[in-house]
């Protein structure tokens, strides 16, 4: 894995700053057309690892610190126009709390 991807561009993709706009832009949809209801996005974990750091202001140089498991549940409140992270990589769904748990 490249150690600044923040500040690189993938020959045919999008930068990192183009990808959490994108998934802003969905979510901020989202919050616009269901005001008050609990919305459910599923995404890739790039992409999450980058709204994070988008919806909580912190900067894309800090996009590696986050670890987006498969299937994991992130959990997001928005109100009086700013969000808490309320839970992050969630797997309990499948009997673990993370991924590299012992059995």
């Amino acid at each position: 894995m490249q150690e600044t991807p923040w500040k690189t561009r993938p020959p045919e993709g999008e930068s990192l700053q183009e990808l959490a706009a994108r998934y802003r832009a969905v979510l901020d949809d989202a919050v616009r057309r269901y005001p008050g209801k609990t919305i459910f996005i599923g995404a890739h974990s790039k992409g999450n690892m980058a709204l994070l750091c988008n919806v909580l202001g912190i900067g894309l140089e800090h996009y590696l610190q986050f670890e987006q498991d498969n299937t994991c549940a992130n959990v997001l409140k928005y109100k009086n126009g700013q969000w808490k992270l309320v839970l992050m990589n969630s797997i309990s769904h499948t009997g673990k709390l993370y991924k590299r748990q012992n059995k």
